[in-house]
């Protein structure tokens, strides 16, 4: 047992000569952000925690907004999340969802599909949901709505 002790305390001091104190304040923002301090405001490091911590410095593209977005509405809001469907079998994703007391469908540039918005009495109060509620073999779209003064009416 005292071998193991003493090969213990041997190596205890070469740990701590590998490592260095630095106050807080002297690390860059952007490391500053990846460690805590204790209470004296102080960071235990190691030798190479300068070039284990260098920040890269690269320059990139940043993802362009597509064309027609973003789409705005004045007056409304979008209460919820929208659902993405292939509405009229043209292969492209068109993009559903409730806007004040609208269901509008949009197309992949930002534009209205033909007869949409369709008006509601009350606010739209949910992401609308899709699927054969019939049995008909075609979608259907639901979303659930509520007065927006009381919301003790609605509709579905």
């Amino acid at each position: 047992m005292k071998k193991k002790f003493a090969l213990l305390l041997l190596f205890i001091p070469i740990i701590l000569i590998s490592q260095e104190i630095i106050s807080y304040d002297q690390l860059p923002a952007a490391i500053q952000s990846r460690v805590i301090p204790d209470l004296a405001g102080n960071v235990l490091t190691t030798e190479n925690f300068a070039a284990e911590n260098q920040i890269d410095t690269f320059s990139r593209d940043l993802p362009s907004v597509m064309e027609g977005w973003p789409v705005s509405y004045t007056s409304s809001n979008t209460h919820k999340g929208a659902i993405y469907y292939d509405m009229d079998d043209d292969g492209e994703m068109e993009i559903i969802m409730g806007v004040g007391t609208k269901i509008t469908a949009l197309k992949l540039d930002g534009t209205p599909l033909p007869g949409w918005p369709i008006n509601n009495s009350f606010y739209i109060w949910s992401s609308p949901a899709c699927g054969d509620i019939d049995g008909d073999g075609e979608n259907e779209i639901v979303a659930t709505s509520r007065n927006n003064t009381t919301g003790n009416s609605g509709e579905l």
